[in-house]
């Protein structure tokens, strides 16, 4: 069966009506507190994650809640079942098996409530994401890594059901296969992104010496205003505000810019090496990638994969001399620079046209 990616959000009405785990039992199991980041991010949950009897556990709801999936609970038989898109997950609270559109899933300890929270091992997140899940003994934490339904504040279907593109490949994202021109040229293409966006925790944003603390004072709130206009504070909070200030005031998270500022710095050190032979043959992004042809389509095509693979909905917008890749954050479009962009006026402008449909294959109007 084709490993689908599902996403699962809990509500805690749901949890009300199951008996939870007393403090006294959680004593007993060993529980650990033990600290979780999603993408680099530190999270923070009314339930830790948690080792019992020897197994990481973490909170379904919590780590999931963003996902949006339709939710119903069988008082009965103790089982919750999740549906997104075209996929069913059901698990029963008590139980080492979960199933996947009717497919078992076996798991190496039971789903099981403590403090009223639904409690799944860490082995079976990283299954049914589809992304990387590792334990840092040294610090204790679990790292969830490059999942397609990481808990990215940015995306509203941070989820995107795969299929068959248009020429007929099998994609993990909409309908997206990146202009590649078969099977093969695609999964070198997702291995190649894979790798890179697996980088994302660690990779460290303003950390040149001359803007790097004006721009980390900037997200802080800091701002150009307060100084002498003669001042470096007021030229480099200037400049800050310059490059963000737009984002920042359409209320986009500072979360949710600083994950889309790391994607970009990936898409652009992945190409790193590729030459425009100025002609405009490279199209895909394979050509960028692993033939290291670059133009504004394949730059686009890598560019949309890196975004999809973080679970941000997007599209490319052509006219006849250029392509460029939109950004949906948080019900917002914004451009690569992180510049609002007005959607519906920029595709009724003469010559411009959808060259890469939406992720999540919703009309931009």
């Amino acid at each position: 069966m084709k490993k689908k990616i599902i996403c699962v959000a809990l509500m805690s009405s749901l949890l009300l009506t199951m008996n939870p785990v007393s403090a006294d039992e959680a004593s007993k199991n060993h529980i650990t507190n033990i600290s979780v980041t999603i993408n680099g991010i530190k999270q923070s949950f009314p339930q830790s994650a948690a080792i019992i009897n020897g197994y990481t556990l973490v909170p379904m709801r919590s780590i999931f809640e963003k996902l949006g999936a339709s939710i119903s609970w069988n008082q009965a038989t103790n089982t919750v079942t999740a549906v997104k898109r075209t996929t069913v997950i059901e698990l029963t609270v008590g139980s080492k098996k979960a199933y996947v559109d009717g497919y078992p899933i076996n798991l190496p300890i039971k789903a099981q409530v403590v403090n009223g929270t639904i409690m799944v091992p860490l082995k079976f997140v990283s299954q049914i994401l589809g992304g990387t899940c590792q334990w840092d003994q040294e610090s204790m934490t679990v790292k969830i890594v490059n999942a397609s339904a990481t808990a990215n504040p940015a995306s509203n279907s941070p989820s995107f059901g795969g299929g068959k593109s248009p020429r007929g490949l099998t994609v993990r994202y909409g309908i997206h296969d990146y202009a590649s021109k078969n099977q093969a040229e695609y999964n070198k293409v997702m291995e190649i992104v894979d790798k890179g966006v697996a980088r994302l925790p660690s990779i460290e944003l303003d950390t040149d010496e001359r803007t790097g603390e004006y721009f980390k004072r900037y997200f802080s709130g800091d701002r150009a205003k307060g100084y002498p206009t003669d001042s470096l504070d007021y030229r480099y909070l200037t400049i800050a505000n310059n490059y963000y200030g737009h984002i920042v005031e359409a209320g986009v998270s500072k979360e949710t810019i600083d994950i889309v500022r790391k994607a970009r710095q990936i898409a652009i050190e992945l190409r790193e090496g590729a030459i425009d032979p100025l002609d405009a043959s490279p199209r895909s992004a394979y050509d960028a990638l692993v033939n290291k042809r670059t133009d504004c389509d394949s730059d686009a095509q890598v560019y949309s994969a890196v975004f999809d693979s973080l679970g941000f909905n997007n599209t490319i917008v052509a006219n006849p001399g250029h392509a460029d890749i939109y950004i949906e954050l948080e019900g917002k479009w914004f451009n690569i620079y992180l510049m609002p962009v007005d959607m519906h006026e920029l595709l009724t402008t003469p010559g411009y046209y959808i060259m890469s449909k939406t992720t999540d294959g919703s009309i931009i109007s």
